[in-house]
C-alpha cells in the first residue's frame, strides 16, 4: 500500500534539481546547439566530482551519446530515463532485449512495448475528470 503522501501526482510533491542534472542538460543544450567544445567543461564537472577521467575530442553524435550514457548513471532512479530515451527517440521494441520491463510477460499481465502506446504515458483519471474534453493518450 502507498502512502497518499507518496503518489507522483500529489499535490504536495515538489521537484528537486540536482545540479548534476543541471550541468548535464546544459552539456545537452549546447552540444545540439553545435557548441560541442562548450559542452564539455559541463559534463566534465560531473565526472570530476566522480574521479572519472575528462573526455574531450568527441563528435556531436558521440558527446550526446556519453551524456546520455552520463545521466543514465548520475540519475538513476530519479525518473529520468524515460524521457531522456523518449527526447531522442530511442524508446523502441529493441529495449525488450536489455530490459525486461520493456519485455512482454502475459503471465504477469504485461504486454511489453507496443509501438503508439508505450511513447506516452496515461493521462492521469482525476485530470480527465476536470477536463472532460481531454482525450486519453492512444492505446490507454
Amino acid at each position: 500500500v502507498v502512502a497518499v503522501d507518496q503518489r507522483k501526482d500529489n499535490p504536495i510533491n515538489f521537484k528537486v534539481l540536482r545540479f548534476a542534472d543541471v550541468l548535464l542538460m546544459q552539456a545537452e543544450a549546447l552540444n545540439e546547439s553545435n557548441q560541442t567544445t562548450q559542452a564539455f567543461q559541463h559534463i566534465n564537472r560531473v565526472r570530476a566530482r566522480v574521479n572519472k577521467a575528462a573526455l574531450a575530442g568527441l563528435s556531436k553524435e558521440q558527446l550526446r551519446d556519453t551524456i546520455l550514457y552520463e545521466r543514465m548513471f548520475e540519475l538513476g532512479l530519479e525518473m529520468s530515463r524515460f524521457n531522456d530515451l523518449r527526447r531522442h527517440g530511442r524508446l523502441t521494441p529493441a529495449l525488450a532485449a536489455h530490459d525486461p520491463d520493456f519485455a512482454a510477460d502475459p503471465g504477469a499481465g504485461r504486454a511489453g512495448f507496443v509501438v503508439g502506446k508505450s511513447e506516452r504515458l496515461p493521462i492521469p483519471t482525476n485530470e480527465r475528470n476536470l477536463n472532460p474534453n481531454l482525450p486519453q493518450n492512444p492505446g490507454w
